[in-house]
């Protein structure tokens, strides 16, 4: 969980250097390609992980197996109180308490990136630096409701050049870049709606993974005649990133609801919202992350990544809890996690377990990332302490206290 955390607040900080830089605003600096291949020992197996990826991962087996019990762990936590929407005796239920107690991520990406301004329209991506890189090129479906900005798109474009990018959605008020085409059309699996089957067709991408497939359509995720045509058999979609915002209240406040007019109900949610979950469960997803939207709903939406996995590594084979709800501490849950941990195979002779003094051990490629990584992220520290110097030196008197906006500093400092 710490590295897990040092990785998204590292994420966090590069996005900062865009403010300081000549790189677009709403993008991250691309960091130099490295090689995605793990350099693992021929005495060590790596089919698991590349076989109920996809070949989106290829790290030791016993790594992975570390990897499907937390996954499973965390799953049979939830699946404990499936339809509790509060904790305690707390009601009614509302979207922010039923986001706080439910998907909480189960599979971590080691190098997940958030892409795009800091902010509203930010989107994290399971380690972008792979993305397109296992078979077809980069190919992207953002399905939208409609489309007046293009944020998330145009700072993925700029991480990654190649990618192909389709935005499906009403007439758009905005004219998009160049670099997307952009369809007037709705999807979904019932007529006039078009499914993602068709659409592939149609664009000549049969055959063709979807990389990223990004949905935001303020609501119409709960309809299931419209997620139903979201995914085919034949159209694989390696990772969904999808905007949830909790159903609004329209018998009490019309067509046009405020913020804050969101349904509440007495205890369970309504039935739609785990129904759209074990829908996506269903097709292999599991979560890697979760944010809160607290500015613009108060924590009744979440940006969610998920990442699209083989049958085999969702299947629980852990025991349920034996305790109270929401007690994941079972002793067979527990009992087996530990032995794991003592199992797990770690690159002893490798960088990573001479510089982190024994505690990570990882291929040189991917602990090189790292320190990149941290790099570009001690370099904006300096940078930006460096600005404030000059800014304060320049504009108020010792003992004097300010408050900056980065923008400004930005602007001020290109004199």
């Amino acid at each position: 969980m710490a590295r897990f955390s040092a990785v998204a607040v590292l994420a966090l900080i590069v996005f900062l250097f865009t403010y300081f830089s000549g790189f677009s605003a709403c993008a991250f600096p691309s960091l130099p390609i490295l090689e995605t291949r793990k350099v693992v020992s021929e005495s060590v197996s790596n089919s698991l992980s590349i076989a109920e990826s996809f070949g989106f991962f290829e790290e030791s087996d016993s790594r992975w197996f570390l990897r499907k019990l937390i996954h499973s762990h965390q799953a049979a936590a939830e699946r404990s109180c499936q339809a509790e929407c509060f904790h305690l005796g707390e009601g009614p239920c509302v979207g922010r308490k039923w986001w706080q107690l439910h998907l909480e991520p189960s599979f971590s990406c080691s190098f997940e990136r958030r892409i795009g301004p800091i902010g509203a329209f930010g989107k994290w991506v399971c380690n972008p630096h792979q993305v397109g890189q296992v078979r077809d090129g980069c190919l992207v479906y953002s399905f939208r409701g409609v489309a007046n900005t293009f944020e998330f798109e145009t700072a993925l474009r700029n991480e990654r050049r190649h990618c192909e990018i389709h935005v499906f959605g009403n007439a758009s008020q905005v004219v998009p870049p160049p670099f997307i085409q952009y369809h007037v059309k709705q999807v979904g699996g019932v007529a006039p709606l078009v499914d993602i089957n068709q659409i592939a067709k149609e664009l000549g991408h049969t055959g063709r993974n979807i990389d990223i497939l990004n949905i935001d359509c303020h609501g119409c995720e709960w309809d299931r005649a419209q997620y139903s045509g979201w995914f085919h058999d034949d159209v694989f979609v390696r990772q969904l990133l999808v905007r949830l915002t909790w159903p609004f209240d329209y018998e009490a406040h019309g067509l046009h609801p405020g913020l804050g007019d969101y349904l509440t109900t007495p205890k369970d949610p309504p039935p739609e919202i785990p129904a759209f979950l074990l829908f996506l469960q269903s097709k292999g997803f599991v979560v890697t992350h979760k944010e809160f939207d607290t500015a613009r709903c108060g924590g009744n939406c979440v940006e969610m990544t998920f990442l699209r996995l083989h049958d085999d590594f969702a299947r629980s084979f852990l025991a349920l809890p034996t305790r109270a709800c929401w007690d994941s501490r079972g002793p067979v849950a527990q009992e087996m996690l530990n032995g794991t941990f003592r199992r797990f195979q770690v690159v002893k002779e490798s960088l990573s377990w001479k510089e982190s003094f024994g505690y990570i051990g990882e291929s040189d490629v991917d602990w090189q990332r790292r320190k990149q990584i941290h790099k570009e992220a001690m370099d904006l520290q300096l940078k930006i302490s460096q600005v404030l110097q000059r800014y304060e030196t320049s504009h108020f008197d010792p003992g004097d206290f300010f408050y900056y906006n980065p923008l400004s500093l930005a602007t001020s400092s290109e004199g």
